[in-house]
């Protein structure tokens, strides 16, 4: 339970009830930090604003109060991430550490005559460091209220929402804020789309974590709109969390915004019984993906919004996370700010695209990982940028990626472009062709396809790409530009563009492998529709998601591996997501179906390779303890699954 926007404070006694009640029910409920004007008969925050910070101050009069309250779990704040001060004299003790033998003041040309603030908002937009920097000294102060609040009172977790327009403010904080606070996650209004999900695995970042994902619909256009948002948040987030009690609650009331509905109780009832019939199998499992995305937050904290409905970082982002789940590929998200050999040892493949911003480290994890036998799919400008403004002569991971930069290609021609982006305060109008802000920030217009924009890249080569056709043709919308690129070593060039520049191409590392696809946005060209907060639907044109699907194939069969399994005779509206319980010998399969027009899925099989060295113990659904009928032939398994609305999960366990 939750109670926002700082209700105790309207009568604080009667509010003291409600955490003694939620105790004597066995629940437990997460408060608001408090902020000014919740003073509890004496002291004062030192913010206005619960959005502002988790700061101490106020924090003790709570952890006093509810001390021997069993329903008091612990605080919460939300919607920004707050702001960070430091001087020159801090910086550069923080860069020093940080980037040894460089010294910030000649890379960033400061002067001693010059003031660190206008220093700071000279160099704030070009110099990622300074939002790396931002971000450390927040997380360190959170870990001080954590740590001091577990002082007060043991069972006092700490929480944290993100309004998912804010996820790019600083660089590292959606790395490590789940390895500093207790749980934290995304606070995305009106959205049970896969923007949703990639959002949810955004903050996991690869690990066995739970992640909150605010419950916050103004309207509920079907029953299995409201149980897909349900099951997705315990399948993603392995919780579900309420912004407030009277969004779900079974009678109406003053809730705010007015976002009751009156079949949502029986909804929640619905998908929260099933739950407690799988808890121990969603509580808190880790995820069985063999495959990644990668995202930047050096990229994303320096390429922030510019248009009303997103910037255009995020925006490919999700749509490459899309374009995944809809080839049924199991994938985490990651970033490149945790980044270690040790994270990534497990991964077979990781596709990262618009990480134009990379750091000596991250690359060299990367180099190494490629090395050792790791398959890397990197879409254009990946590494490309030493800063927004300064684009280096060659890709740090030029040897990796066996190709050499040679320009940026779009058409200059307006007779070939009618590609439309959003600016604040404007109405929607064309792209330019460019990789310089502010224009690579706007979001691209995804709601009517274009006509004079398409071009095509056609496959010459598919000994790689397993499941497309030579000839086979992809379009692209072309004044989002590609990297023109001249090829090193025994690099093989696998689809052309028509006027014969390279837009995927293999190399051999070590013992791995990189593709590289030239587009600079390969996974924004889709069609949108069913629109919340973001499109719910994605179309993507021909060819671009089984471009990326092939590539992820022929990684995992260079590699010597395969997916963890296989869902077949699904359309591409139906999700896979896997997670395994090593402790306990098994792996759990979700499958969400966001198909809005959908009434059932039926005739789904799953297959997968069986461990080596194991057999399978069984094979069940949690829900009604039902097994399947498995089929062994050599190392495969196969199951006929059964027919089912919207969400199921099987069981399998090995011996």
């Amino acid at each position: 339970l939750h109670m926002a926007w700082g209700k105790q404070d309207d009568d604080s006694d009667a509010f003291f009830n409600l955490v003694i009640a939620c105790g004597e029910l066995d629940m437990l409920l997460v408060d608001v930090w408090p902020f000014d004007g919740n003073t509890f008969g004496g002291k004062r925050t030192v913010k206005a604003s619960r959005q502002s910070s988790l700061e101490k101050a106020a924090g003790d009069l709570l952890a006093e109060r509810y001390y021997a309250e069993p329903g008091f779990a612990g605080l919460w704040s939300e919607e920004t991430y707050p702001w960070a001060s430091f001087d020159m004299e801090e910086f550069e003790g923080w860069h020093k550490a940080e980037y040894p033998g460089v010294d910030p003041r000649t890379k960033f040309g400061y002067t001693d005559h010059e003031s660190f603030s206008t220093f700071y908002n000279n160099k704030i937009d070009v110099a990622p460091e300074l939002a790396e920097c931002r971000a450390d000294k927040i997380l360190r102060f959170w870990r001080e209220s954590q740590e001091w609040m577990h002082g007060l009172r043991k069972s006092c977790a700490l929480t944290f929402s993100i309004s998912h327009r804010c996820i790019a403010v600083h660089a590292g904080m959606s790395a490590w804020t789940g390895d500093t606070l207790h749980v934290h996650g995304p606070e995305i209004y009106q959205s049970f789309g896969r923007d949703n999900a990639y959002l949810m695995e955004c903050y996991k970042d690869g690990k066995a974590r739970p992640i909150m994902c605010e419950f916050y619909n103004w309207y509920t256009p079907s029953r299995a709109h409201a149980i897909r948002g349900f099951a997705q948040h315990l399948m993603h987030g392995e919780s579900f969390y309420n912004f407030h009690l009277a969004h779900i609650f079974k009678y109406p009331g003053t809730g705010y915004n007015w976002t009751w509905d009156a079949d949502r109780w029986e909804d929640v009832r619905h998908i929260f019984r099933k739950a407690a019939k799988i808890s121990e199998y969603i509580a808190v499992p880790a995820s069985g993906a063999n495959v990644a995305q990668l995202c930047s937050e050096r990229t994303s904290s320096q390429y922030q919004d510019q248009s009303p409905p997103g910037f255009r970082w995020y925006q490919h982002q999700a749509a490459l996370w899309t374009a995944l789940q809809q080839a049924q590929i199991p994938a985490d998200v990651i970033w490149t700010e945790s980044l270690s050999p040790e994270k990534i040892a497990r991964y077979k493949v990781i596709v990262t695209a618009d990480s134009k911003l990379m750091n000596e480290k991250q690359v060299e994890i990367l180099r190494d990982w490629v090395k050792q036998g790791g398959v890397l799919i990197a879409g254009g400008t990946v590494s490309l940028f030493d800063t927004p403004e300064k684009i280096r002569p060659n890709y740090m991971l030029s040897d990796v990626f066996g190709v050499r930069y040679a320009g940026f290609v779009a058409p200059s021609d307006p007779a070939n472009n009618d590609t439309l982006v959003f600016r604040r305060g404007e109405l929607p109008l064309l792209i330019e062709p460019t990789m310089n802000r502010p224009d690579v920030q706007l979001h691209v217009h995804r709601d009517i396809k274009p006509v004079k924009s398409i071009g095509y890249y056609t496959v010459k080569d598919n000994a790689a790409l397993p499941g497309l056709e030579v000839g086979a043709k992809a379009e692209y919308d072309m004044p989002l530009g590609y990297d023109k690129v001249e090829l090193a070593g025994d690099t093989r060039v696998l689809a052309t563009f028509d006027n014969g520049d390279p837009a995927i191409t293999l190399a051999k590392y070590g013992a791995g492998y990189s593709y590289f696809w030239t587009p600079n946005y390969p996974a924004l060209c889709y069609l949108g529709s069913e629109f919340e907060n973001d499109a719910n639907r994605k179309d993507f044109w021909p060819n671009i998601r089984e471009s990326l699907a092939s590539m992820v194939h022929g990684g995992l069969a260079a590699s010597g591996s395969s997916l963890p399994v296989d869902v077949t005779n699904v359309s591409k509206e139906v999700e896979v997501t896997v997670r395994v319980q090593p402790e306990f010998n098994r792996m759990m399969v979700h499958l969400l179906d966001y198909d809005t027009g959908s009434v059932s899925v039926k005739g789904a099989v799953l297959s997968f390779n069986l461990p080596e060295g194991k057999k399978v113990g069984r094979m069940y659904y949690p829900d009604t303890d039902t097994e399947l009928v498995v089929k062994v032939d050599g190392s495969v398994a196969t199951a006929d699954l059964r027919e089912f609305e919207v969400h199921d999960m099987v069981v399998i366990s090995f011996e």
